[in-house]
């Protein structure tokens, strides 16, 4: 399995923390189940067979 190491600065990731913690879960947890399989996803590189039903990544464009 590889590995990567991801630097978020600080008002991107207190957005990240407050949709996890709104979602009960960590920001880990929401970027590898939910932001990262659904940008796969609308790339067309889906690693994953069926989407993780109900679970839906928040629209950060307009927060760059």
């Amino acid at each position: 399995m590889k590995r990567m190491l991801l630097t978020i600065n600080d008002p991107p990731f207190e957005f990240l923390e407050i949709m996890a913690r709104r979602r009960g879960m960590s920001v880990q947890m929401m970027l590898r189940t939910i932001v990262i399989p659904q940008w796969l996803q609308e790339r067309g590189q889906n690693p994953m067979p069926e989407p993780i039903r109900g679970l839906v990544a928040p629209d950060i464009s307009e927060h760059r």
